[in-house]
């Protein structure tokens, strides 16, 4: 199979630039922000939101061995810093509120299996071509299959590729992020 190590980056920036789009719409107040390195997922994109109470985070997360898949996690922190945890996501229990600090995968909400969506890329393509036909996998030269493998997407291949998983990661955030942060600041 594949050995990505990771994301290829025309997704990651798809999902980057949907997810921030649609953010912005919804939330204008979720601003994009840098955080400490070592506080972060590599290529994680995180957005942040100063209230009285607390900073809200929403971060957008590829996934770490380079699988078409991301997720979300939202979080807070009462001392207006991203989150220093332990490890992430550190909430499993959707209904524990008091903590300072904390992060939750979204798909904690809605039970979504796995890391969180996934899209049809170059993986999805070079599983369809190879591994559902191996008939191509034993008759396709071995320089045309490592092409395959190592094939960037255009970037609107890219969009076209992540747009139904960004939509359904905003709806989750629309039906019980948001609506949880909200919770959350009203403590």
């Amino acid at each position: 199979m594949l050995s990505k190590a990771n994301m290829k980056k025309p997704y990651r920036i798809a999902i980057e630039k949907l997810f921030s789009a649609e953010l912005k719409r919804l939330c204008p107040e979720f601003n994009k922000v840098s955080v400490k390195p070592v506080c972060k997922y590599n290529g994680e994109a995180v957005f942040a939101s100063d209230a009285v109470k607390a900073t809200l985070f929403i971060s957008v997360i590829p996934h770490p061995k380079g699988h078409e898949e991301f997720t979300v996690e939202i979080g807070w922190s009462t001392k207006h810093r991203f989150p220093e945890l332990s490890m992430r996501p550190n909430m499993f229990d959707v209904n524990e509120l008091g903590n300072d600090e904390g992060m939750i995968r979204l798909t904690s909400f809605s039970k979504i299996p796995g890391f969180g969506w996934t899209f049809r890329g170059v993986a999805w393509e070079w599983d369809q071509k190879y591994w559902l036909n191996p008939e191509a996998f034993r008759t396709t030269p071995v320089e045309i299959i490592d092409q395959d493998t190592k094939r960037v997407p255009t970037d609107s291949e890219a969009v076209a590729a992540v747009g139904d998983a960004v939509t359904e990661a905003i709806n989750e955030l629309k039906t019980h992020g948001l609506p949880y942060l909200n919770k959350y600041l009203s403590l």
